[in-house]
């Protein structure tokens, strides 16, 4: 279920729906905390994560547009 879950993950991630993606992580990363046996597949889901969020915050900030010397969004 785990590697199901981490696999649309992918999917949403390489679509560029971040959003869809980080929550399907968050789900899988659920899963793979009620089984020991996949470690690697947490510190993999784990890094993704902080990639993501890294991500947004960039499209965040690219967000804004400077006109006439002020920000705006």
């Amino acid at each position: 279920m785990a590697m199901l879950l981490f696999m649309d993950a992918t999917k949403a991630e390489n679509r560029g729906d971040y959003q869809e993606a980080v929550i399907a992580y968050e789900n899988a990363l659920c899963e793979v905390n009620k089984s020991r046996f996949h470690g690697h597949l947490k510190i993999k889901i784990m890094e993704k994560l902080k990639l993501l969020q890294t991500v947004r915050t960039y499209e965040r900030d690219q967000a804004f547009v400077r006109k006439d010397d002020s920000w705006i969004n």
